[in-house]
């Protein structure tokens, strides 16, 4: 027996030798070579302002480029360009020192705003120039070394990161390299507006820049949100010159106060005076489209919600008497969404290369549910005849439009439920379109809340473009253009014939009580505007019973 304890004894003494007891077995120790790696503390506290350019590839074949811009000693500000339709789509989110602000297009918010206390958790970190574990004591922030493991086949020590002011159960993971003690990845956890959020970064191709290593491509990943998002870093500028009206958002505001236009939109403003003889083109129109035994065509469609630019949508339709239909939309570079079928009695959708991810009012669809119901399922319901309506549905089928300016169901007989409001029809002239000769219409409901424009064909007396305004809080401007239309062609019942596989299954939209706030939960603070123009906060009830009621009309 003493042998064996001596011959232990003797290992741990070479595995002392050979360097083991220089391994760190502390935090600070940790950090001590993470800093020495990243090229001192010296280095980095010598880069005052810092601008990264980089390219982003993001989920649905969307790419962008992103400038971010940090001052010392906490200031930050990222632009974000999203190349998407016709114009590419600007968003903001900064800090200047005190506040959080953002401009956010893709939320109805085109005009700079300050970011709710509790969505901005989710930026806790993004100002500081040289990350929080540089100087972490120094900063109020705890940090744990939590072990050695093992990630990717690589020695990593895991540091347990708690920001100062933190929640609880709101932490990050920072996962150092045992080799290059430079971050392979890290997991941020943060409860956003109610909402557990995990954030998970991959850091690689780290390159030296003015004496500092920075990772060239980062991988991020969030539940529940769907899909990898890739940075890769193309310029890297250190010390120039950063105004600090770069951050500011009283300075955000004023530029955009002297910069912003109205959409040029030449529509009508209020409600349209009704002109007999321009109602009995509009009427006309209707009665051409159902008149049609057959019609088919194809349409581009273009959709810009406030500032959020054209999606560049397209669908082709076919549809024939007495109940047969058949749409099957194309989203931003003709990539292939879902199909929609009405059989005579039934309408089925489904998507060859996988169902989109839905935001209802249950939220976002977690990884795990998407993941396992995104293919081989499919929806169904009645299709009554002149009781059903294609435009509400389309925007199922998850490539980016929302609805058909005109009810392709109007073939078919249905009569949407905006021709009771109508204010009235006027004429705008007529205008050539593809080579057809066409009066244009102006057409408004709900004293003038909805506008259309029409170009009427003086031939077939079918559209062959479509324009509509919706004046909500943030202007809903939608436009379609027809071609390759063909009036009364044979059409085989095999083009409208669909039944799903065996191993398909039936999916539902997530119900809306799904995402309820569970009893005595507390509900997270916001900021709405009410239809009196004014501002109130949530918290402004505290103590007393409040009844939201969200609502739009036309």
């Amino acid at each position: 027996m003493r042998m064996q304890v001596c011959a232990v004894l003797t290992v741990v003494a070479m595995c002392v030798q050979a360097g083991w007891a220089d391994e760190p077995r502390t935090a600070d120790e940790v950090i001590a070579k993470y800093v020495e790696a990243l090229g001192g503390h010296d280095k980095l506290m010598a880069r005052k302002t810092l601008r990264v350019t980089a390219k982003m590839s993001m989920p649905q074949d969307m790419e962008a480029e992103a400038i971010q811009e940090s001052k010392r000693p906490d200031k930050y500000r990222q632009d974000t360009t999203l190349m998407l339709g016709k114009k590419p789509l600007r968003m903001v989110q900064a800090f200047d020192g005190t506040t959080w602000w953002h401009i956010m297009p893709m939320m109805g918010q085109a005009e700079p705003q300050e970011v709710p206390a509790d969505m901005a958790k989710a930026y806790a970190g993004e100002a500081d120039v040289d990350g929080p574990l540089v100087d972490a004591e120094k900063k109020g922030h705890k940090v744990e070394l939590i072990g050695r493991e093992e990630l990717d086949g690589k020695s990593i020590y895991r540091l347990k990161v708690t920001l100062k002011g933190a929640a609880k159960d709101e932490y990050d993971d920072y996962y150092i390299d045992a080799k290059s003690w430079l971050p392979a990845k890290v997991i941020s956890r943060r409860t956003v507006m109610g909402i557990d959020t995990t954030i998970e970064k991959r850091f690689e191709d780290y390159r030296s820049e003015d004496g500092v290593m920075v990772a060239h491509t980062q991988r991020t990943a969030a539940v529940p949100e769907v899909g990898e998002y890739v940075q890769r870093i193309i310029k890297v500028e250190t010390n120039i010159d950063l105004p600090d009206e770069r951050f500011s958002l009283e300075a955000a505001k004023k530029v955009a106060a002297a910069t912003s236009a109205p959409a040029p939109k030449d529509m009508p403003a209020g409600p349209v005076k009704d002109d007999p003889a321009a109602h009995k083109l509009y009427d006309g129109m209707i009665a051409a489209f159902r008149a049609a035994d057959t019609l088919s065509f194809e349409s581009q469609y273009d959709l810009e919600i406030g500032a959020f630019p054209g999606v560049g949508c397209s669908y082709k339709a076919w549809l024939k008497k007495p109940n047969y239909f058949r749409v099957e939309a194309f989203g931003p570079k003709g990539k292939r969404a879902g199909i929609l079928i009405g059989d005579g009695e039934a309408m089925w959708i489904h998507w060859p290369q996988g169902r989109p991810r839905f935001s209802t009012g249950a939220g976002e669809e977690p990884n795990e549910k998407y993941e396992a119901t995104k293919h081989k399922v499919y929806m169904s319901k009645a299709a009554p005849p002149k009781h059903h309506s294609i435009g509400h549905e389309v925007g199922l089928l998850g490539s980016g439009i929302i609805m058909n300016i005109l009810d392709l169901s109007t073939f078919h007989g249905y009569t949407d439920s905006l021709q009771p409001l109508m204010d009235g029809v006027a004429r705008h002239g007529t205008e050539e379109i593809s080579g057809d000769q066409c009066d244009v219409l102006d057409v408004s409901f709900m004293d003038g809340q909805r506008v259309w424009r029409l170009w009427i064909s003086q031939g077939d007396h079918l559209p062959r473009k479509l324009s509509e305004t919706v004046h909500v809080a943030n202007d809903i401007h939608a436009e379609e253009v027809w071609s390759n239309i063909r009036i009364n062609k044979k059409m085989r019942n095999k083009r409208f014939a669909w039944r799903p596989p065996d191993d398909w299954k039936q999916w539902y939209l997530p119900e809306t009580e799904q995402a309820l706030l569970k009893p005595g939960t507390e509900a997270p603070d916001f900021k709405l505007k009410l239809a009196d123009g004014k501002t109130a906060s949530l918290s402004d009830y505290r103590g007393k019973m409040v009844w939201l009621v969200f609502w739009r009309a036309g």
